[in-house]
């Protein structure tokens, strides 16, 4: 085998650029050979890889081909934009052709709903800049990998490497924090797939946020563990183990007005949203606030 086509297949390689690329080192040298070499990212590889497709749907809707953003200086292709979203919904795992046909076109007929697909699937290739960007294999549609990066599949994939301490758990799960910026495809509520996704991206989320925050707990790191907690209020204000967490957070650190402050707001947004009072925990925890609060005094 050539240089080039082992440097291409060995892990070592990517992570080696990787981290290059993460602490800014010879970055147009990097990424160059990267392009020329065709490196394959490893899971870890920053947001600055040079991937030829980018596709933002955390908080956002956006694609960028070659570091720029998609614009359309007429409407928009609605259909073959909710074509791309269906198949990044679906996941890593390519979707089958029959559910984007149901997804899409459900009032067509078979023959003119397949007719749509391909039509569409030409029109996707054609926006993502590439024929090799969307693959159709045994009646299923994927993205290309390779040259294909998307937020949702990332934070994904990060978070349950965290969540079973493969890796570095806490670099990973941070990693995949940055990526959460919000809820996916905001908007999007027409698509069964999609708000599906969504609610399983938030559980993740709330699976991550909490397993990464009690290990910077239990290493005593709380400003660390803090900022785990603040995020996932942001992500998702009425989820009460977040609060609790800042919680816990300010009582070992000394500063309970700041943990009663976090209580009362817990206390506001369940009363106002949902018109129920925090559970016991919560209630318990105020209570070693203030406990601790009046031997302050």
């Amino acid at each position: 085998f050539s240089y080039p086509h082992i440097s291409r297949y060995s892990p070592v390689t990517g992570y080696l650029f990787a981290e290059a690329l993460r602490e800014r080192v010879e970055v147009a040298y990097v990424t160059d050979v990267i392009r020329r070499l065709q490196i394959r990212p490893p899971i870890e590889a920053p947001e600055s890889w040079p991937w030829p497709i980018r596709i933002y749907t955390l908080g956002r809707f956006e694609v960028g081909r070659d570091g720029e953003k998609l614009e359309f200086s007429g409407r928009a292709p609605r259909k073959v934009l909710a074509l791309l979203k269906e198949i990044v919904a679906g996941g890593e795992e390519p979707v089958s052709a029959s559910q984007l046909m149901d997804a899409l076109w459900p009032d067509e007929e078979g023959d003119a709903a397949r007719k749509s697909l391909d039509v569409s699937l030409v029109r996707l290739r054609k926006l993502l800049g590439s024929t090799d960007s969307v693959v159709v294999r045994d009646e299923h549609v994927s993205l290309n990998h390779e040259i294909c990066w998307v937020d949702a599949w990332t934070f994904s994939r990060l978070g349950e490497h965290a969540e079973y301490n493969h890796g570095n758990p806490k670099r990973l799960g941070a990693r995949a924090l940055e990526l959460y910026r919000g809820v996916f495809l905001p908007g999007e509520d027409e698509s069964r797939q999609i708000v599906v996704t969504r609610l399983k991206l938030r559980d993740k989320l709330a699976r991550l946020i909490s397993a990464l925050g009690r290990l910077f707990e239990d290493e005593q790191a709380f400003e660390k563990a803090l900022d785990c907690y603040r995020h996932g209020i942001e992500a998702d204000e009425l989820a009460e183990e977040f609060y609790q967490g800042v919680m816990r957070c300010h009582a070992a650190m000394g500063r309970p007005a700041e943990g009663m402050a976090a209580y009362r707001r817990l206390r506001q947004t369940l009363s106002v949203v949902l018109g129920v009072k925090p559970s016991q925990s919560s209630e318990q925890l105020k209570q070693l606030l203030g406990n601790a609060g009046s031997q302050q005094q």
